[in-house]
């Protein structure tokens, strides 16, 4: 970042840096956003780390939560990594060696893994169940002849899909930018 930010770097490098740099500023580093940011992210931390020790306590593990947190902080840190065969990788690599680190057995870290996996998958459904709902019943408005504002936007238009008006929310052609 150093390097993109003393202008050696490439124009596009160095514009994306400082952007993400303002973007700092402006939240992270701001008096009214940064300490709710802050606290945001702690309590998410907090949770991760629960179904952490709610995953380890169901496969058996006995150690106690203060000797689950390093564990668990590998973990996390390690799903982080967007890389991963059918679902398996990071997470459960770094848990099982953080695990056989802390002399509890990397089984038991690779058990773990699989059980917080399968806790936050659980976590996740009331989501996708919210998604299905709204989904279904922007079907049911579509079905009943009800459209958005968008949808008038587009009935109203007579132009071709590539020449509409970019105010439209449709694709424009290079032409009409």
């Amino acid at each position: 970042m150093l390097w993109a930010r003393r202008g050696r770097g490439l124009p596009r490098v160095r514009s994306a840096v400082l952007a993400v740099l303002a973007d700092a500023r402006a939240t992270l580093l701001s008096r009214g956003l940064g300490p709710r940011v802050a606290a945001l992210s702690a309590a998410v931390l907090a949770g991760h780390l629960v179904l952490f020790v709610v995953a380890a306590r169901t496969v058996g593990v006995a150690a106690s939560g203060t000797e689950l947190v390093l564990p668990a902080v590998a973990a996390l840190l390690a799903m982080a990594v967007p890389a991963n065969a059918a679902g398996w990788g990071p997470r459960e690599a770094a848990t099982a060696a953080a695990f056989g680190a802390a002399g509890l057995g990397a089984e038991l870290g690779l058990a773990t893994a699989v059980g917080y996996g399968a806790l936050a998958l659980v976590a996740s459904l009331p989501g996708a169940v919210v998604l299905l709902v709204c989904r279904a019943a922007g079907q049911r408005r579509a079905d009943s002849g009800g459209s958005a504002p968008k949808d008038r936007a587009r009935e109203d238009s007579t132009a071709a899909p590539l020449d509409a008006d970019a105010r439209e929310g449709r694709p424009t052609t290079p032409e009409a930018v």
